[in-house]
Parts: C-alpha cells; sequence; structure tokens
C-alpha cells in the first residue's frame, strides 16, 4: 500500500515500493532432482563405457605387436645385445623386405599420434612404449634407407617431444660387414652411405639454426 506523508510545506506526498516474490516449487524442484540424476548416471555410463573402450584397444594394440613380433621369422630371434644394421637397401633378401614393409607401416601410424598435440597422459606413456618396442627390433634389421625413414619421423616430430626417448635412434653407423665384402671400396663412399650418415651426423652436431636450407638425401638402391 502507499505512504502518505507530508512536506515541510503541508503539501501532501505519496511513495510507493514493489516487490518481487518468489515461491519454492516443490514439483520442480523434484523434477530437477530427477534430470541431475539422470545426466549423473549418463556420464558416469558414458565414462565406464569408454574407458572399457581403451583399455580394450589398448590390449589389441599389445596383442597385435607382440604377435608380429614374434611371429616374423628374421625379427623374433633378435635379442637385446644384437648388432644395429645399416645394410645396403639392395642387399636383403624378400621375405626380410615384407618383415620391415610391417614394422614401417606399424611405426608409422604411431609416429603420426605421437605428432598430433599432446594427448592423454597415460596414452602418450603406451604410445612411447609401443614405439620402443618397436623401434628396437627395427634398428637391428634395417637399411640405410630405413634410418633415414626413422630419422624423418623423428624430425616431424614437435619441437622438445622426442628429445628424451627418440634421439638415441639416431644412428651413425658404419657400413654393415656384408656391404663391405660386397663393393669395392671407391664405391663404398661414392653415393648412398655418406647420403645415408649425413644427416645424422648433422642432426647430432650442428643446432637447426646453422643447417643448411636444403638437405639432399638419397633413396635410391
Amino acid at each position: 500500500e502507499p505512504l502518505f506523508r507530508s512536506c515541510c510545506d503541508r503539501r501532501s506526498v505519496s511513495t510507493s515500493h514493489r516487490f518481487e516474490e518468489a515461491h519454492f516449487s516443490t514439483s520442480g524442484a523434484s523434477n530437477m532432482k530427477k534430470v541431475l540424476n539422470h545426466i549423473r548416471d549418463l556420464v558416469e555410463k558414458d565414462l565406464g563405457h569408454k574407458s572399457y573402450l581403451c583399455q580394450l584397444a589398448r590390449v589389441h594394440v599389445d596383442s597385435y605387436i607382440f604377435e608380429m613380433l614374434t611371429t616374423l621369422p628374421y625379427v623374433k630371434d633378435i635379442q637385446p645385445e644384437s648388432p644395429i644394421t645399416a645394410w645396403p637397401n639392395d642387399s636383403i633378401a624378400p621375405p626380410l623386405r615384407s618383415e620391415l614393409d610391417r614394422l614401417r607401416h606399424c611405426i608409422s601410424v604411431l609416429f603420426s599420434f605421437e605428432r598430433k598435440p599432446p594427448p592423454n597422459p597415460d596414452f602418450r606413456s603406451c604410445l612411447r612404449a609401443w614405439l620402443n618396442c618397436l623401434l628396437s627390433h627395427f634398428i637391428r634389421v634395417s637399411t640405410l634407407r630405413d634410418h633415414l625413414f626413422l630419422l624423418n619421423h623423428i624430425l616431424r616430430c614437435p619441437p622438445g617431444c622426442c628429445l628424451n626417448w627418440a634421439s638415441r635412434y639416431i644412428q651413425i653407423l658404419s657400413p654393415s660387414i656384408v656391404s663391405i665384402r660386397r663393393q669395392p671400396f671407391r664405391e663404398l663412399f661414392a653415393g648412398k652411405i655418406p647420403d645415408g650418415v649425413n644427416p645424422g651426423i648433422l642432426c647430432r652436431l650442428v643446432p637447426p639454426s646453422a643447417q643448411p636450407g636444403s638437405c639432399s638425401f638419397s633413396w635410391g638402391g
């Protein structure tokens, strides 16, 4: 109701105040509670389902890598103390070439994830464990071209991403004994061997800012 008062000149004035009122709705609160509980249940079920799928995918990858490394004839006999190889590209047998193709495909797929924005730390840990497992076998049956293939993947990773774990896979190797026996000495250092070793030396010793603008990599046989 309006309030009436008088001013000093005895004129009558009035004022009124309006307030908004809110009434608690028991039925509305009950409905909102049901909706929120339903959302919580959906989130929990979805999270549990996705966690299960992640674990299942991890098991599938582990099983695939284990089966591949234990069934490929040339790869399964590799020991941790086996020497690192750098065979000429044209000196390996066709069965080994087929096995190297399978290893390259798996390594390329895993490195494609490594180049993406940083994912979940658990996934990153699994990813590098798989790569370490594959690369430890790969560099012990690899050719000169395979070392350049690996160097290419490492250099394409984001800066600092592979510094702590992948740099040890950049190998600077002398020619394998087989390659020395099969080629004259004057031809040994005429083309593909320097082209295979020089990029590794360049990446190890020269900072990126001082490297030449173009590097010629020989991918020939």
